[in-house]
């Protein structure tokens, strides 16, 4: 039915020999169609398990066992579905390309998710999700570790008011904050201070939006250091108010 449909097939006549073949890098194995019931040896879900630690490919099980255990093992191996011999051929082949889109659909999840992780983990600015309801951490990058002073298993879980980690130095910035994300769902450019572990008292720009992680409603935060920024701006005007006493009172012509 298969090569009928265009398909190639390599047949193992054990799940030994099934994973033999797995392991040859060169042979291109889009799918694995496994029988739960293998004979002497290793059963269908055993292979399966074996193979997926060898490669990465999408396992369907075709078999007439109908038991429960069996059911449950492969329910717990990342397999791609279950199909009942005699069940025809359209269905078959019907249930091998839903597998596949499946697959493809997987993959390109799991590949989203690793650049949002590298992007979360690397971005040299505080990143923080926080649960809307209550502000407790969910989640926090090596930038606001770095910025804080805090390592992340000490800031999940807590909050980030003067019930937790007490890191606004002043609380109206806070509900500020707050307000704008639940009349509007983000705010950008919310300049407040953020006071770190030791004590010390750091400048920030923060942009904020709400999004739903893990079925709940939550606020994912990035906060710029910008406390160099800040003391060079003062910096400046301190040094432009000398210049402006400088310029007025001096007896000598200035042009």
């Amino acid at each position: 039915i298969l090569r009928d449909e265009g398909h190639d097939v390599i047949h193992a006549q054990s799940g030994e020999g099934a994973i033999a073949a797995v392991r040859t890098p060169d042979t291109p194995i889009d799918l694995v169609l496994m029988d739960i019931n293998l004979g002497a040896g290793m059963d269908g879900p055993e292979a399966a398990e074996r193979i997926l630690a060898e490669r990465d490919l999408p396992i369907l099980f075709l078999s007439a066992d109908t038991r429960k255990e069996p059911l449950d093992r492969i329910e717990r191996i990342s397999s791609y579905g279950y199909v009942a011999k005699n069940s025809g051929g359209h269905v078959l082949t019907a249930s091998i390309g839903m597998a596949l889109r499946l697959y493809d659909l997987q993959r390109a999840l799991r590949t989203s998710e690793e650049r949002y992780v590298k992007a979360f983990q690397t971005s040299p600015d505080a990143v923080m999700i926080n649960r809307f309801g209550d502000g407790v951490f969910l989640a926090v990058n090596t930038g606001f570790c770095d910025y804080t002073g805090y390592a992340a298993d000490e800031a999940i879980g807590r909050r980030s008011d003067q019930a937790g980690l007490n890191l606004w130095v002043n609380d109206d910035d806070r509900t500020t904050l707050r307000a704008e994300l639940s009349a509007r769902g983000e705010t950008t450019g919310l300049e407040t201070e953020i006071r770190t572990k030791s004590g010390g008292i750091r400048t920030a720009l923060i942009s904020a939006r709400t999004l739903e992680f893990n079925a709940e409603l939550c606020i994912l935060t990035i906060a710029r250091d910008i406390t160099e920024r800040k003391r060079t701006e003062e910096l400046l005007r301190q040094q432009d108010a000398l210049l402006r006493v400088f310029f007025e009172t001096a007896e000598d012509n200035i042009m």
